[in-house]
């Protein structure tokens, strides 16, 4: 009788471990990551056979009404249509001396042209296409209205396969500056409703920033703008990082404004010639009245004061690259970077208007190094710059570096540097923040031209163009001063929010975030060999309870426990009946 329980004993504990290897309950269909399809119910009057499957999805017969015997076809799907062909990228100079705008483009700091999906639109020829299969979605129209306007309309807008959608999106620009009548409906980001003002920032993820109706990097002399832009801050399906993604755009020439007349005095009608009169004999000789009195030389230094005055308030970029003292200058910045010729082009929020030098753009954090040895000067916060500072090599030749992320410490704390020091990184701090990539504008200003002040900026393509670059350099982590002191709450977010990102890029983290992840880190408890034991042995049962290349489900779990408590249950009585049984007892069956 004591055989008959164990065995059934046992055999339900088969039955568990059973139940725990399917990780199912009887009669219930296996795990599976086949799609399910169901047929339609349908009505015979006759007989039907059913038809072989043609996929591998698994299909659940459904009910069925018939006058006789009738057997369920499996369902059939109709074909789906074909998707689009992708739109190709062109790689187009969008500068076409005057206007022109687009539905999508795709723009590179590291590429002197963009790359262009659909037609592109100028003062003679609208355009109207649409864009699929890229990482662009849209279907729009754009119209260019002379050389400073233009308005841009898409619908549909779809950006990396959902991350960014919009119903509709209108770029209105006039007189080279974004104007009434942009808007952007419909906005999701990530799926969830967003809502962004001109200009204002949102995150895509970690990869990525977005920004409507707002300015876009643009070649020397003319204005880019978006009405949509995202920005990649790391590589997605198959785009680098530092790409911008721009959506109803249009690139204009900005008209100068005019000069200001002279007021030309006018002549009365009225007013009557004056009489010549015979000039009066003189004593003097003839040769003595032609000889000019020589000045002295307090008048030729006021004429000079006068003619720098003049050259000074004039405000327009120089034609002139003086060569610098020392011989050999490093490049700026450490590793791979692009530049162009910008020195000269049109900045609305720049004193004078013109861009005072070249924009170099690399990667966010990448070192920025001294070009030469010198001195340090007015390190920190400037509103168009941002972090900043200045660099004055032995010979009094000076460099300007701006819109940095940060800086070292050794460009905080010491006034003299040598050629190749670690003073800061790169960012888009100041006027550059939020719409530009990052890059270093870096400015020359030698020094016989220092009077000009910081219109004395000469063009430094021609000297970045000579001079050898660092490859690899060991920098320290970076560092801020007192963000206290900046001027404003924003200018402080500001800020804050560049140094996140520098640490971010830079692999490292603020002491606090470290010290809040080793608290939220439970220290390891001791336990003793007992408690090992059970801990390893349900280990092993749950890895035995598991299938291969499956996670744990509910019915395996219950079978495991089911399992487990009825080993353990027939063990437990096999002892106690052994130790109180005699030996007649337990050999008897």
């Amino acid at each position: 009788m004591r055989a008959r329980r164990l065995a059934a004993c046992a055999a339900l504990a088969l039955v568990g471990v059973a139940g725990a290897y399917t990780g199912a309950p009887a009669g219930s269909a296996a795990p599976s990551d086949t799609v399910t399809t169901e047929t339609a119910p349908t009505t015979t009057a006759a007989t039907t056979t059913a038809a072989p499957p043609t996929t591998s999805s698994a299909t659940t017969a459904a009910a069925t009404t018939t006058a006789a015997a009738t057997t369920s076809p499996a369902a059939t799907t109709a074909p789906r249509a074909p998707a689009p062909p992708p739109t190709p990228l062109r790689a187009v100079d969008v500068d076409r001396g005057c206007a022109a705008g687009g539905l999508a483009a795709i723009v590179s700091p590291a590429a002197r042209l963009a790359r262009v999906a659909g037609a592109l639109a100028t003062a003679s020829s609208p355009a109207r296409s649409s864009v699929a299969g890229t990482p662009i979605a849209a279907a729009g129209s754009a119209v260019v209205r002379g050389c400073a306007g233009a308005a841009v309309t898409a619908g549909g807008v779809s950006l990396f396969g959902g991350a960014v959608r919009a119903s509709s999106v209108r770029l209105v620009v006039a007189r080279g500056r974004v104007a009434a009548g942009s808007a952007v409906a419909g906005l999701r980001v990530g799926g969830s409703p967003t809502s962004l003002a001109a200009g204002q920032l949102a995150h895509v993820g970690a990869w990525a920033t977005l920004r409507v109706s707002t300015a876009a990097a643009a070649p020397p002399g003319h204005r880019r703008f978006a009405a949509l832009d995202l920005h990649l801050l790391a590589p997605h399906e198959g785009v680098p990082a530092g790409v911008d993604v721009l959506v109803a755009f249009a690139d204009v020439t900005p008209t100068p404004a005019p000069l200001p007349a002279r007021a030309v005095p006018r002549r009365s009608a009225q007013a009557k010639p004056k009489a010549k009169t015979k000039p009066e004999p003189t004593t003097a000789p003839r040769a003595a009245a032609k000889k000019k009195p020589r000045r002295s030389a307090k008048a030729r230094a006021l004429a000079a004061a006068r003619k720098r005055r003049k050259a000074l308030l004039s405000g327009r970029p120089l034609r002139v690259t003086p060569p610098l003292a020392r011989q050999r200058f490093l490049f700026p910045v450490v590793g791979n970077a692009s530049y162009g010729d910008s020195y000269g082009a049109f900045r609305s929020d720049v004193p004078g208007g013109w861009h005072h030098g070249d924009d170099i753009f690399a990667s966010l954090g990448t070192p920025v190094v001294a070009v030469a040895t010198g001195t340090l000067n007015r390190v920190g916060w400037e509103h168009l710059g941002g972090w900043r500072l200045w660099v004055r090599d032995e010979a009094g030749d000076e460099f300007y570096y701006a819109h940095l992320s940060g800086y070292t410490p050794l460009a905080l704390h010491a006034t003299h540097v040598r050629a190749g020091d670690v003073l800061g990184f790169v960012g888009n701090s100041g006027d550059a923040f939020p719409s530009t990539p990052p890059h270093l504008h870096f400015e020359v200003h030698p020094r016989n031209l220092l009077f000009l002040q910081y219109n004395g900026a000469v063009d430094p393509t021609t000297y970045l163009d000579r001079w050898s670059h660092l490859l690899h350099v060991r920098a320290p982590r970076p560092v801020l001063p007192g963000i206290a002191s900046l001027p404003s709450v924003a200018t402080k977010d500001e800020a804050r929010f560049i140094f996140r990102e520098l640490l971010s890029s830079r692999g490292l983290l603020p002491p606090a975030r470290r010290r809040a992840a080793a608290e939220r880190t439970p220290a390891t408890a001791r336990r003793s060999p007992a408690t090992a034991r059970l801990r390893h042995a349900a280990v092993a049962a749950a890895a035995v309870s598991a299938p291969a290349g499956h996670g744990a489900s509910t019915p395996a779990i219950a079978g495991a426990a089911v399992a487990a408590a009825l080993v353990a249950c027939a063990i437990g009585a096999a002892l106690y009946r052994r130790r109180r049984a005699g030996p007649g007892e337990v050999d008897a069956g």
